[in-house]
């Protein structure tokens, strides 16, 4: 592709500073995510996992049915297997983000290895540990994916859109941190 009659690249890289408790940083390159990163994770089976659904029954135990004749699905979103999946997928998708931004860094360097074939959810099982073995925090994450996130242009209202479903804020009292990030399929 061309504009103005100069033919683009897709070599873009901005150097990151990722402050260390104790006082240093980690320098990194960060590139912005391709066009096609959201399909490819989709067609490598990093979805959304769905919520438990059950047919709804009346009072008297009777299924409910829509104007179709259809049944009408309950779902359970705050059922604890489901949430604890859902946790897993948003992990993933933080890990794999980070990748794809730094796979072209030459200071970093990763042990896991993308897979030719199989699952890339055990890839991004291999990431999670490689991580946090490194001394990544949850924060580190956070602020890394929100650089990524500034860098692809999902800016102003489009970063607080997909920030709906990435929580960078610290936990109420009593709530355990998690990392929350955005669904791809919905940018």
């Amino acid at each position: 592709m061309k504009i103005q009659g100069v033919t683009l690249g897709n070599e873009y890289a901005r150097p990151f500073a990722l402050p260390r408790p104790d006082g240093s940083e980690w320098r990194l390159r960060l590139a912005p995510l391709p066009l096609g990163f959201h399909r490819r994770l989709s067609e490598r089976g990093i979805v959304s996992p769905a919520p438990p659904s059950q047919a709804a029954r009346d009072s008297r135990g009777q299924l409910l049915k829509d104007a179709q004749g259809m049944a009408v699905l309950m779902f359970n979103p705050h059922e604890p297997g489901y949430l604890a999946q859902r946790e897993r997928h948003q992990q993933h998708l933080a890990v794999l983000t980070i990748y794809e931004a730094l796979r072209h860094d030459p200071d970093v360097e990763f042990s896991a290895t993308p897979p030719a074939e199989g699952s890339w959810g055990e890839f991004a099982e291999q990431l999670c540990r490689e991580l946090e073995e490194a001394g990544w925090t949850l924060g580190d994450v956070g602020v890394v994916c929100d650089e990524i996130f500034r860098l692809s242009n999902l800016l102003d209202g489009d970063l607080q859109r997909a920030e709906q479903g990435f929580s960078s804020s610290a936990p109420k009292p009593g709530e355990t941190p998690s990392l929350r990030i955005h669904d791809p399929s919905n940018i």
